[in-house]
């Protein structure tokens, strides 16, 4: 994938709540290049007591810590601390209940770990913009295209997922060919939106499925590669979360 370009962004405060020393680590890290201010919390416990004591911009919260639950400490900061603060919820979720999370609780964005640095970095710059929107000089037709596409997404992520649930079961030809389709829609489409990581990823994955597909491959299909249609998945749920301002 293509490197991030990092912008010059003014000073935030992020809350990351995990008790993974390596994974802090990168955190710091990431947020000390951004110029933000990084405060850790090893449980939501740890978490609540900060929050009341400090205001926070951004959110980094672990879902998967047993100590209390993330998502009522969601819902707690957006009604008692900051109704604006962006958040991003690291917990493993199916497809029925990734989009109530996200809606119910107003996250901006749900994913799991492992997260690479650029994963960590996209999501910390992502989350900046929500807290620092830029002016928006679009017309409203502009605007209502744009919102109808952000509605869609949804939808997109759903059907991608499908497809590859398909593949899984039945590595066919049919399946490869349709999965090929759905990306290579969405790739033509998502940069305009804001999306470019997605579109970068599917125009890679497209190009491993053009060759397998015209090398009738299908009854080869290794192990390896139905993990990194996984993966994949993984990265292109992600991203479709993480919109580039222009």
């Amino acid at each position: 994938m293509e490197p991030m370009t990092t912008p010059t962004l003014t000073k935030t405060s992020i809350l990351c709540v995990d008790n993974d020393p390596q994974f802090l680590k990168e955190v710091e890290k990431i947020a000390d290049a951004l110029h933000f201010t990084l405060t850790q919390a090893n449980s939501i416990e740890d978490a609540y007591q900060k929050v009341k004591q400090l205001e926070f911009d951004e959110y980094l919260i672990n879902g998967a810590l047993t100590d209390k639950s993330g998502l009522e400490l969601i819902d707690w900061i957006h009604k008692n601390r900051n109704p604006q603060a962006a958040m991003a919820f690291l917990y493993p979720t199916t497809t029925e209940n990734f989009r109530e999370i996200k809606e119910r609780f107003a996250i901006n964005c749900v994913t799991n770990k492992p997260l690479n640095s650029q994963n960590i970095e996209a999501i910390l710059i992502s989350l900046y913009h929500s807290c620092h929107p830029i002016p928006s000089t679009e017309n409203e037709t502009l605007k209502k295209i744009k919102q109808e596409y952000f509605h869609s997404i949804y939808d997109k992520i759903e059907s991608v997922e499908q497809s590859i649930l398909m593949i899984n079961t039945d590595p066919s030809k049919e399946n490869l060919v349709e999965l090929k389709k759905k990306i290579h829609k969405i790739a033509g489409s998502a940069g305009s939106y804001g999306f470019l990581q997605v579109s970068v990823l599917c125009k890679e994955k497209e190009v491993e499925l053009i060759s397998m597909i015209e090398n009738d491959q299908p009854t080869q299909i290794s192990p390896a590669w139905l993990l990194s249609l996984d993966e994949f998945l993984n990265q292109f749920k992600l991203y479709f979360q993480l919109p580039t301002p222009k």
